[in-house]
């Protein structure tokens, strides 16, 4: 396929690129980043290298970017938290709008609600209502403070008028352990952690955060139409550059990255894994990004949350 780009941005990439995420190995950024790592070498003829930089709910990695050369060839894979931390943290060493040039949001990263099949619910109007007769059973866990499974908790709890007791894990593969084990009731995780256990019947998943319900649980709904009409929280990861980064580097990593999003294995995988394709363009991105630290900054003051 030939890209319509310029002929300054055709001297891009020249080198291997780094994809910098800013979490340990393993979790839903990394496994993305390394999906699409390998399917946009193939189009830029040039390795995509993965790096590894956890710490600070993210914040560690971020700052690392942000401080990195302007150049195309540093790029950050990040969660949705991108958009949470600027209303968690009280200072950062980095602007998250400023400090930034959005590429594109790769793929939705949906919360799912599960409980222990011990647990006398099949629906959410089910958990709820038992929660409401049993408070002290209250309790669930994520991946972490501040964490988009976090803070979709609590935007039910706003919604529901019910308090949860929330037990943060380091990672949402360890909280999806101890859920399975019996030692705390539910988990709001990532789809990609929670739908083997699902399938499986370890878990049992009462609802999907997003707007739509996802391909990999069709039969699971979403929290809106169990009730709650309004909530949505759709997580995501995308890639984004230092603020300093040539706009046509920009654009060509961005149409790159669409080519090769349109991988149909890569997206018969992502599917499967409970993730649909975005693949928006940077505009878009940016103005996603600003309306969501705005909504998560409000209700982080209004609910009293604090990082780890």
């Amino acid at each position: 396929m030939v890209l319509p780009f310029s002929a300054a941005a055709q001297t891009y990439p020249s080198k291997p690129i780094r994809f910098v995420v800013p979490y340990t190995a393993g979790g839903t950024s990394d496994a993305i980043a390394r999906q699409v790592g390998q399917r946009l070498s193939d189009v830029l003829k040039q390795p995509v290298i993965i790096e590894n930089k956890g710490g600070a709910g993210g914040t560690v990695g971020t700052a690392q970017v942000a401080a990195a050369p302007a150049d195309g060839y540093t790029v950050l894979v990040t969660l949705s938290s991108h958009a949470i931390n600027p209303g968690l943290y009280k200072s950062l060493s980095y602007d998250t709008e400023k400090d930034f040039k959005a590429v594109t949001l790769l793929a939705n990263g949906p919360q799912i609600l599960a409980i222990h099949p011990k647990i006398p619910a099949n629906t959410l109007k089910e958990y709820v209502e038992w929660l409401k007769k049993n408070p002290a059973e209250s309790n669930y866990a994520s991946g972490g403070q501040g964490t988009p499974g976090h803070l979709a908790a609590e935007l039910l709890s706003s919604m529901a008028g019910i308090k949860f007791q929330h037990i943060p894990y380091r990672g949402g593969g360890a909280a999806v352990i101890d859920v399975i084990g019996g030692q705390v009731n539910a988990v709001w995780v990532t789809a990609i952690a929670a739908i083997p256990h699902v399938k499986a019947g370890r878990l049992k998943a009462l609802a999907v955060t997003t707007n739509d319900r996802i391909a990999a649980l069709p039969n699971v709904p979403t929290i809106a139409e169990s009730g709650y009409p309004g909530y949505a929280v759709d997580a995501w990861v995308g890639m984004f550059v230092p603020a300093a980064t040539p706009q046509t580097t920009v654009d060509m990593l961005y149409k790159s990255t669409v080519v090769a999003l349109a991988n149909p294995e890569l997206k018969a995988a992502l599917l499967a894994q409970g993730s649909e394709i975005i693949g928006n363009p940077p505009a878009e991105t940016t103005a996603a990004v600003s309306s969501e630290i705005k909504l998560w900054r409000k209700l982080i003051a209004e609910r009293g949350i604090k990082p780890e």
